[in-house]
C-alpha cells in the first residue's frame, strides 16, 4: 500500500509529465514556416494543393496542370483548406499536418489512459511526441501523417467497443469512418495497419462474436459511404484510373519496380530504430523487464498487449517483403510502441531500483564522446553548406542533446529512475529542436526558394517561366501559376491526354528554341552546370538575374 507521501510524489510525477505532454503538442507548431518546402513529396502535395484552390477543382488532383492520380485527395483537400484558411504560405498548408498531429497525440493519451492509467498513458504521449519520425513528418506535407492519424483512430475506437460484450454503436461507426477516411487518404495500405491485425489478435487471443460487430452491414456502409463517392467521380471522369491504381500503384510498388524504391528487407530495421530514438534504444533494455509488473491479462482488454504486438510487428513483416520502400512506410507503427512503452515504463518506476552494470553508464559517455567528435567533423566538412539558418540555436541545442546524454549515464550509475527518464526526455528534446533548427540546411540541391521569391515579385502575366533538365515541384507553388519544363527525363504523368501539357513540357531542341524565339520575356531558373547546354539551345542571349547556390535565374531581358 503505497504512504501519503508515496502519492504526493506520484502526483507531482503525473503534473510534471502532463506538462511536458502540452509543451509537445506546442513543439508541433514551432516554426512551422522556418524552412521552405522540401523537394520533392513536401513541395508535390502542396503544389497540388494550391492547384486546387487556384482552379476551384476539388475533384481531380493536379500537378503543375497535369492530372496526378497518384494518391487520394485527403491530404490535399486538408492542404487546400490550410492555404483558404490562412492563405497562401508554407505554413498554411503544414498547419492541417501540425493539428493532425496533436490530434494523434490526443488519441494516444485517451486509449492509454483508458487502458493503463494516467501515468502511462503521458508516457506514451511523451514517446511518441518525441519519436523524430512522428514529429518531422508532422512538418513535411505528406500523406502519412494524416494516415496515422486515422489508424490510431480507428484502434482508438476498437478498443473501446472490443472490451466490452455487444460493442457500443458509436465506436463501430467511428471503426469504420476511420477506416474509411484512411483509405481516402493512402488507399488500402490503411487495412494493412488496422483490419490485418486485429483479425489476427481476434483469431488467435480474441473473444468469440466480439469483431462480428465491426464488420456488420452498417459500418461496412459507412466505410463505403466515405470511401466510394470521390472514387466513383474520379473513375467516370477518368475511366483509366482503375488500370493505373492496379498495375502503377500496387503491383508496381510491391514488385519494387515502381520509382526506383527498391529497398533490402532490413531496410525498415534501422528507419524504426532511428525513428523512434532514443526510446527504441531504452524500452527493450529498462522497460522490457518491467512489461511483467503489468497485469496484462486484468486490463480493461486482456491481453491488449498482444494487439500492441500485432499492430507493430505484422504491418512492419509485411512492408518489409514489399520492395518499395520509404522511411515513413512504417510511422502508423510508432502509436503502438509508444503505447506499450508507457504501459511498461509506468512500473518501471515504481519498482525497486536494480544494480546497474559499470560498462552501461562507460558506452555511454563513449557515446557522448564520438557523437561529440562527429558533430565537430561534420560541422567543420559542411558548413559552407549549413548557412541558410543561424547556426548557433543548432549548436545549443547539439551541445545540450551531448551533456543530457552525460546525464542519463550519471543517473544510471546512480539507479536513480526518475533522473533517468528526464535526462532521456531531455535528450530527446534537444534532438528534435536541433533537427527543427536545422530543416533549413538540409537538401542543398534544391535551394532556389529565394530565387523563386525574387521571380514572384518580377512576373508579368506574358511572362513565361522554364525550368531546364530538372523539375523544381515547388516552383509552381511559389509562383502561383505553372512552369514549363525543359530536357527532364523523369516526367512520367500516365494518365495525363496531353503529355506535352499544351506545350509546356519540351523535349526537343525545336521547341526550346521556338519557346525563346516567341517574343515576350522567358525566365529561366537553371543549374549551372546545365547552362552551356542552355545557351546552345535557346539560340538567344541570356542574362543573369540572381544566383543562388547552384542555380542562376536567367531572363531574355538584361536586368536594369
Amino acid at each position: 500500500m503505497s504512504t501519503p507521501t508515496a502519492q504526493a510524489a506520484g502526483r507531482r510525477l503525473d503534473v510534471v509529465l502532463a506538462v511536458a505532454a502540452m509543451a509537445l503538442v506546442a513543439l508541433l507548431f514551432f516554426r512551422l514556416g522556418a524552412h521552405p518546402l522540401m523537394e520533392t513529396s513536401d513541395a508535390r502535395y502542396a503544389e497540388i494543393s494550391w492547384e486546387m484552390v487556384h482552379t476551384g477543382d476539388w475533384l481531380t488532383p493536379r500537378m503543375n496542370f497535369a492530372l496526378h492520380l497518384d494518391k487520394p485527395p485527403l491530404a490535399y483537400w486538408l492542404g487546400a483548406v490550410g492555404l483558404k484558411l490562412l492563405g497562401h504560405s508554407e505554413v498554411a498548408v503544414r498547419a492541417p499536418l501540425a493539428v493532425a498531429a496533436a490530434l494523434c497525440l490526443g488519441l494516444v493519451f485517451a486509449t492509454g489512459r483508458r487502458l493503463f492509467g494516467l501515468r502511462a498513458a503521458l508516457l506514451a504521449v511523451l514517446i511518441l511526441g518525441t519519436a523524430p519520425l512522428f514529429l518531422f513528418m508532422g512538418r513535411l506535407f505528406t500523406t502519412d501523417l494524416y494516415l496515422c492519424l486515422f489508424v490510431v483512430a480507428a484502434y482508438a475506437c476498437f478498443l473501446r467497443g472490443y472490451a466490452v460484450e455487444g460493442p457500443p454503436l458509436l465506436w463501430r461507426l467511428g471503426f469504420g469512418i476511420a477506416l474509411g477516411l484512411g483509405f481516402l487518404t493512402k488507399g488500402p495500405v490503411v487495412l494493412l495497419h488496422t483490419v490485418a491485425p486485429i483479425c489476427l489478435f481476434h483469431f488467435v487471443w480474441g473473444e468469440r462474436g466480439r469483431l462480428a460487430p465491426f464488420f456488420s452491414p452498417l459500418i461496412i456502409a459507412a466505410f463505403v459511404a466515405v470511401v466510394a463517392p470521390w472514387f466513383i467521380a474520379v473513375g467516370l471522369a477518368h475511366p483509366e484510373v482503375w488500370d493505373f491504381y492496379l498495375h502503377h500503384e500496387l503491383v508496381a510498388r510491391v514488385s519494387g519496380n515502381a520509382l526506383n524504391r527498391r529497398q533490402p528487407f532490413y531496410y525498415f530495421v534501422p528507419i524504426l530504430l532511428a525513428g523512434l530514438a532514443p526510446w527504441s534504444l531504452w524500452l527493450p533494455w529498462l522497460a522490457g523487464g518491467a512489461a511483467r509488473e503489468v497485469s496484462w491479462s486484468r486490463l480493461p482488454l486482456p491481453w491488449v498487449n498482444r494487439l500492441l504486438a500485432c499492430w507493430l510487428l505484422l504491418p512492419f513483416l509485411v512492408l518489409s517483403l514489399v520492395r518499395s520502400k520509404l522511411p515513413a512506410y512504417i510511422l502508423p507503427l510508432l502509436p503502438a510502441a509508444a503505447l506499450w512503452g508507457g504501459a511498461c515504463v509506468g512500473p518501471w518506476l515504481a519498482t525497486r531500483p536494480r544494480r546497474v552494470p559499470r560498462v552501461v553508464p562507460i558506452l555511454l559517455l563513449v557515446v557522448a564522446v564520438a557523437l561529440a567528435v562527429a558533430g565537430v567533423v561534420a560541422y567543420r566538412d559542411h558548413i559552407d553548406e549549413w548557412t541558410v539558418a543561424p547556426m548557433a540555436p543548432v549548436a545549443v541545442c547539439f551541445w545540450l542533446a551531448i551533456a543530457a546524454i552525460v546525464a542519463i549515464a550519471v543517473a544510471v550509475r546512480g539507479r536513480r529512475r526518475h533522473a533517468t527518464l528526464a535526462a532521456i526526455f531531455l535528450f530527446a528534446l534537444c534532438f528534435d529542436l536541433l533537427g527543427i533548427y536545422h530543416l533549413p540546411n538540409t537538401k542543398p540541391r534544391y535551394r532556389f526558394h529565394r530565387l523563386a521569391h525574387e521571380l514572384a515579385g518580377r512576373l508579368v502575366p506574358d511572362d513565361v517561366v522554364l525550368t531546364y533538365s530538372r523539375y523544381l515541384r515547388g516552383l509552381p507553388f511559389y509562383l502561383e501559376r505553372p512552369v514549363t519544363i525543359a530536357r527532364y527525363p523523369n516526367w512520367e504523368h500516365p494518365l495525363e491526354p496531353d503529355p506535352t501539357l499544351g506545350g509546356r513540357h519540351l523535349e526537343t531542341e525545336e521547341q526550346i528554341a521556338a519557346l525563346f524565339h516567341r517574343g515576350g520575356r522567358t525566365w529561366v531558373i537553371v543549374e549551372a552546370r546545365a547552362l552551356p547546354a542552355l545557351q546552345r539551345e535557346a539560340g538567344v542571349p541570356l542574362y543573369e538575374w540572381g544566383r543562388q547556390a547552384q542555380y542562376r535565374l536567367l531572363c531574355t531581358e538584361p536586368p536594369g
